[in-house]
């Protein structure tokens, strides 16, 4: 009888050797839909959306932005490779799309048409997330004391937080002599903004507040406190340091704007811009620009959930145009889809 046991155990322990090799194939719940955005030359992303079946069967589409009549989808069977931690999809043109991606936990690594890894500043863009694992970006905003805006950011507040890295919505506009990042801090009394974007030219003439900054380079934050309601407040600043701050409805893409009135005293941001390389005038040549402000939590009083205490989370996105040549480029921290108005992907700050 012990030599029964003996044998049965050996078996077993055979077994367990054979299903624990290493592999994800074998050891990770890899069954399930996949969502990603993957980087388009011609269009802000394509979204890409993958079901993997136990038996091996695999569902996928895929949906070019702001292109009409442009989803694709395909079916078929798709097997593992000689190490069992990436996935070949069958039945598809390989000249004309990617099929391998490499399973990881809760997530799908997109390949390169040779299968490999993609890298560089896009790579975490190749990544498709698991259904219900999916975060969004989230910064964390550290806490200081007041200080005065002066536009070069040299304040030593500024080095309690890490800097932000915006990234270029196509990535056939990729330019890192144009590169782009950004803090946030919080204080008391208000939100500290600061910007900071490597350039060559001030493509920017209005000489006013209030205007429609956004057509010529300029920076820009939102901030989405409460959720429950599509009400958010908009701040932006040009090179020359005209800023336009507006809250915004935005009920079923029906856009509704309010100004301030009697934007003064405590009311008022702060806010300052420093030019290097060259003069700050229109078309002056430069090699980059810094823009810092400060938006006092009195503007933001038609907001709930405002000022912000340790612990809370507000939806926010920054963004960055620029346009020079008459080549209109921009930058995001999260991807929105329609246009910089899809609150629905902006990410979170959580305030410290």
């Amino acid at each position: 009888m012990k030599k029964y046991i003996f044998v049965l155990s050996i078996i077993c322990l055979l077994l367990n050797a054979c299903n624990s090799d290493g592999s994800v194939q074998n050891n990770l719940d890899w069954e399930g839909s996949y969502f990603g955005v993957i980087p388009c030359a011609d269009c802000s992303g394509i979204e890409t959306f993958i079901t993997l079946n136990a038996n091996e069967t695999y569902y996928i589409s895929w949906k070019y932005r702001e292109k009409e009549n442009t989803t694709n989808q395909n079916v078929g069977t798709f097997r593992w490779d000689a190490n069992g931690n990436t996935i070949v999809l069958g039945n598809i043109d390989e000249g004309r799309y990617p099929t391998r991606y490499k399973v990881g936990k809760n997530q799908l690594i997109q390949l390169d048409m040779a299968g490999n890894v993609i890298t560089g500043n896009l790579a975490q863009n190749y990544i498709l997330v698991k259904n219900g694992s999916i975060q969004r970006n989230e910064y964390k905003v550290v806490k200081t004391d007041d200080f005065t805006v002066t536009g070069d950011g040299s304040n030593a507040n500024w080095a309690k937080a890490e800097w932000l890295l915006l990234t270029q919505r196509r990535p056939s506009e990729i330019d890192e002599s144009r590169a782009t990042k950004a803090k946030v801090i919080y204080s008391e009394a208000g939100i500290y903004c600061l910007f900071d974007c490597l350039d060559k030219k001030i493509t920017a003439d209005m000489q006013a507040d209030f205007m429609d900054l956004w057509t010529q380079d300029v920076v820009e934050i939102f901030f989405w406190p409460d959720e429950s309601i599509p009400f958010y407040f908009e701040y932006e600043i040009s090179p020359l340091n005209y800023e336009l701050a507006i809250m915004i409805s935005n009920n079923n893409w029906e856009l509704l704007r309010w100004q301030p009135f009697h934007y003064e005293e405590n009311r008022r941001t702060q806010h300052a811009t420093t030019i290097r390389g060259g003069e700050k005038k229109t078309n002056a040549t430069i090699s980059g620009w810094t823009a810092e402000f400060f938006i006092p939590y009195k503007v933001l009083s038609p907001l709930r959930n405002v000022p912000p205490k340790s612990g809370d989370k507000w939806r926010a996105n920054l963004y960055r145009m620029d346009y020079d040549d008459n080549n209109r480029m921009s930058w995001s921290w999260c991807l929105t889809e329609r246009n910089f108005h899809d609150y629905s992907k902006f990410g979170n700050l959580r305030f410290e």
